[in-house]
């Protein structure tokens, strides 16, 4: 089964406040570990993501622990937010993160403890030249 939900429209500052599909605002050009983080709208999308999650499992029987999230640039973002954030929030891990041209937002406040990344696989990739989002 495979489901690719969509960011909602919402207006982006980065963008002079033009509406397009974005999980979360962005402020700063390029995106790094240095970037300013829309908390409230990075904990709003996680919450949007996993209200998906819960439909999967309900509807299709798949628990979290057999669920791989991915995503590319804000998307793999808010993959790696939800995923690596699940067992502090008393959720089970999922099956593996997949992170494509993406960043994890709240690097500052927010780390990754050994039994989390050993729970939960993470794929990430990240093209060399690209710079929107920094690899670094």
């Amino acid at each position: 089964h495979y489901a690719f939900p969509q960011a909602p429209t919402i207006g982006i500052t980065l963008n002079g406040g033009m509406r397009v599909p974005g999980w979360f605002d962005l402020y700063d050009w390029p995106i790094d570990s240095t970037s300013r983080d829309d908390y409230h709208g990075q904990i709003k999308a996680v919450h949007m993501l996993e209200e998906e999650i819960e439909l999967i499992e309900r509807e299709e029987g798949i628990p979290a622990s057999r669920i791989v999230v991915g995503g590319f640039a804000q998307g793999a973002a808010l993959a790696m937010l939800s995923a690596f954030s699940r067992r502090e929030r008393g959720k089970e891990p999922y099956a593996g993160c997949v992170c494509l041209s993406g960043w994890l937002p709240m690097c500052q406040k927010f780390r990754v403890n050994g039994d989390e990344s050993d729970l939960t696989p993470l794929f990430w990739a990240h093209g060399e030249y690209d710079d929107i989002v920094r690899h670094e």
